[in-house]
C-alpha cells in the first residue's frame, strides 16, 4: 500500500497519514463494511481514493484530470539508485524506456508486475475495462521493447528476461 501510495504522491509522511486514515475509517465503520473477495485490491483502491480526497481538500479546487496525482515513474529504491548512479547501460536504458511510457502505462505495469495484480483487479483499480487493462499492459511492454531495441540493439531484449521484477 505504501509503495503504491508513493507512486501517486511522492511524500512519505502524506502517504503514511492517508494509509493510517484508511485503517482508522475501516475500524470506525467496521459494522457497515460489506464482504470483499480481494482485500489487497480493496485496500489499494481505498488508499488511492484517500490520497485523491486529501489532495482535493488541500487544494480546495475541483479536481480535473490534470490535477489528479501523477503516477511516478520511479519503481523502487533500487531503480532510483540505478537512475542516479547510472550503474550500467542496460539498467539505465530500461529505466529511460519506462519513463517514456504514459502515466497510465507506468501505473498498469507497476500494478501488474510489482503488485502482482490480475487484469481484472487492475481494471477495477484503474476504472477501465478488462480489455483496456490488457491492451495497456501489452502496449507498454511492446513500447519498452521498441525503445530499448532502438537504443541498444536486439540483443538487449534477452536482458529483459533477467529483469522481470522491473517490467516483464
Amino acid at each position: 500500500m505504501f509503495n503504491y501510495g508513493m507512486k501517486l504522491k511522492y511524500d512519505s509522511d502524506f502517504v503514511k497519514d492517508c494509509i493510517q486514515e484508511v485503517f482508522f475509517q475501516l475500524i470506525k465503520k467496521r459494522d457497515k463494511l460489506g464482504q470483499t473477495d480481494n482485500i489487497k485490491l480493496y485496500l489499494l483502491k481505498s488508499v488511492k481514493n484517500r490520497i485523491i480526497r486529501e489532495l482535493s481538500s488541500k487544494n480546495k479546487e475541483s479536481l480535473n484530470k490534470k490535477k489528479l496525482p501523477q503516477f511516478e515513474s520511479v519503481f523502487s529504491v533500487e531503480d532510483e539508485f540505478i537512475q542516479k548512479e547510472g550503474n550500467t547501460k542496460k539498467e539505465t536504458a530500461l529505466f529511460q524506456a519506462i519513463t517514456k511510457l504514459s502515466e497510465r502505462q507506468r501505473e498498469a505495469i507497476f500494478l501488474k508486475y510489482e503488485c502482482d495484480l490480475s487484469y481484472s483487479e487492475i481494471c477495477e483499480l484503474m476504472n477501465i475495462s478488462n480489455d483496456s487493462a490488457r491492451k495497456l499492459v501489452y502496449r507498454a511492454v511492446t513500447r519498452i521493447k521498441q525503445i530499448i531495441h532502438k537504443n541498444t540493439g536486439p540483443g538487449f531484449v534477452l536482458f529483459l528476461t533477467s529483469l522481470r521484477k522491473y517490467v516483464l
